[in-house]
C-alpha cells in the first residue's frame, strides 16, 4: 500500500475532538509523538493514496505537477501535455470527506470560521478553501514536490529549455560562486532550475537551504554534498534562518519562495548578498 507521511505542527490546536478517537483507532497507533515543544513538529500520521479517491491517478503520474479543482472543473498541469481540463468531476461528498480527513490529520478546524486548510507531506503541498468563502464551491489545490530532478542537460537541450552555451554559462556562474536570483510566476519551474543548478555546487561547500515548504530536497538529491535543510515557522522566520546559516559557516545560502512583501518586511536581500561571505541562490515570485 502506498502511504504518505503528513507533517503536522502544534501551532494550531483547534482539534476536532469528536472525530479524534475513531481516527486514532483507525490508524492503529501509527501516530508517534516526537516532541511536546510547540515550536517543533508534533507528529507524522500515515495517509493512504486511496484517500485521494479520483485524484489518485494524477498523484501516481510523475508527469503531473499540479492538480487544481476550482469548484466545477479539474485542471491538470502536466510536463508533457501542458495544462488541460480533465473530464473527471469531483463529487461534493468526496470533497467533504477529503477535507474532513485532512482537517483531522493536521488537527485544524475547516469551516466558515476557519475557511482555509493547508497540509504538507514529503511529496505534496495541499490547500483547500471552504465553499463558505468561495462562490464557485470548495477549492482544492495540490502541488507535487517530488524528490527528483526533472531537468537534465539532455532534456534541456532536447526540449529547447536553453542551449548548451547558456547552460554552460549558468553552471559557470555557480562554480564562480556568483549570487543568483531566479524569478518568475508560480509554476514556471523556478524550483526545478535551482535543483538543477545545485549540481554545480562543490561537495565540500556547506550549503544551507531555507524554505517555508520543503521543496528542494537537495540533501536527498545530492547525498555526497554538505547540505543542511532549514524550515521556517512562525517562531523561526527567514531572518533567524539566515543568522543560523551564518553561524553554520554556510558557503551557499539557498532561500526559497521569496515574495515581495517578505523581502520588504523580513529580508534585506541586497544587503545579505553584499555583506555575507556566502553566495546565494534564491527564487523570487514576480511577473517579470
Amino acid at each position: 500500500m502506498n502511504l504518505f507521511k503528513i507533517n503536522k505542527s502544534n501551532e494550531n490546536t483547534d482539534l476536532l475532538e469528536k472525530n479524534q478517537p475513531a481516527e486514532q483507532e483507525r490508524t492503529s497507533g501509527v501516530v508517534s509523538n516526537l516532541n511536546n515543544n510547540a515550536n517543533s513538529i508534533l507528529n507524522m500520521e500515515v495517509l493512504s493514496k486511496d484517500d485521494f479517491g479520483p485524484l489518485k491517478i494524477f498523484i501516481d503520474d510523475d508527469n503531473v505537477t499540479d492538480i487544481n479543482w476550482n469548484g466545477k472543473d479539474l485542471w491538470i498541469d502536466d510536463v508533457t501535455k501542458g495544462r488541460y481540463c480533465s473530464e473527471i468531476k469531483l463529487e461534493h461528498n468526496f470533497l467533504m470527506v477529503f477535507a474532513k480527513k485532512m482537517s483531522n490529520v493536521v488537527s485544524k478546524n475547516f469551516n466558515k470560521f476557519s475557511p482555509i486548510l493547508e497540509a504538507e507531506t514529503d511529496d505534496l503541498r495541499i490547500s483547500i478553501i471552504n465553499h463558505e468563502i468561495s462562490n464557485t464551491g470548495t477549492v482544492v489545490s495540490i502541488r507535487k514536490i517530488p524528490k527528483v530532478n526533472r531537468l537534465s542537460k539532455d532534456s534541456m537541450m532536447k526540449d529547447g529549455y536553453c542551449d548548451e552555451l547558456l547552460e554552460m554559462f549558468l553552471g559557470s556562474c555557480v562554480t564562480a560562486k556568483m549570487n543568483i536570483m531566479v524569478g518568475g510566476l508560480p509554476g514556471v519551474g523556478k524550483t526545478e532550475l535551482i535543483k538543477y543548478l545545485a549540481r554545480y555546487i562543490k561537495d565540500a561547500d556547506r550549503t544551507i537551504t531555507i524554505e517555508d515548504t520543503l521543496e528542494l530536497h537537495l540533501a536527498e538529491l545530492y547525498p555526497k554534498k554538505d547540505i543542511v535543510e532549514l524550515k521556517t515557522t512562525d517562531k523561526f522566520e527567514y531572518p533567524q534562518g539566515i543568522k543560523a546559516a551564518v553561524r553554520l559557516l554556510a558557503e551557499w545560502i539557498l532561500i526559497s519562495e521569496i515574495r515581495c512583501f517578505r523581502i520588504a518586511e523580513d529580508v534585506d536581500l541586497c544587503g545579505l548578498v553584499r555583506n555575507l561571505r556566502s553566495a546565494s541562490l534564491s527564487q523570487l515570485i514576480a511577473k517579470s
